[in-house]
């Protein structure tokens, strides 16, 4: 694919330990990753009407603490059915903070296609805020 990115996408929801599914339109492949699981794929540019779809099945029960989603810059998202969610940015990073609760969101990432040098594998990144609890 002209101008894709190279995603590799993890599940360290560690503390919930919940599967999470993706979808990736270009394959039209589903993909349910276990926790402490990666998958890799390579995202075209949205203009060729490519995207990723990744949500957290509903069952068994709520989930009980913070989830974050780290996405590389150059990533644009979409995050549906989420109140209370927060996002911030660094200069590689975009950093959203999905509050606890039932996970009925799915986020949308597409790709504009924009050569930024040479590329690197980025990865996506979600976890449990294991790291807050300090």
């Amino acid at each position: 694919m002209r101008n894709s990115i190279k995603l590799k996408i993890r599940n360290e929801l560690a503390l919930d330990q919940r599967d999470m599914t993706i979808y990736h339109q270009a394959t039209k492949i589903t993909s349910i990753i276990s926790s402490g699981r990666f998958v890799s794929v390579t995202l075209g540019p949205e203009e060729d009407g490519d995207y990723l779809h990744i949500s957290i099945p509903g069952g068994p029960g709520e989930l009980k603490h913070l989830c974050r989603v780290s996405l590389p810059t150059g990533i644009d998202y979409d995050l549906s059915d989420t109140p209370g969610f927060a996002a911030s940015s660094s200069n590689d990073r975009i950093l959203l903070t999905i509050p606890p609760g039932t996970p009925q969101w799915q986020l949308k990432l597409t790709y504009a296609g924009q050569k930024r040098g040479k590329p690197k594998k980025e990865e996506i990144i979600i976890l449990s805020d294991e790291l807050q609890e300090s």
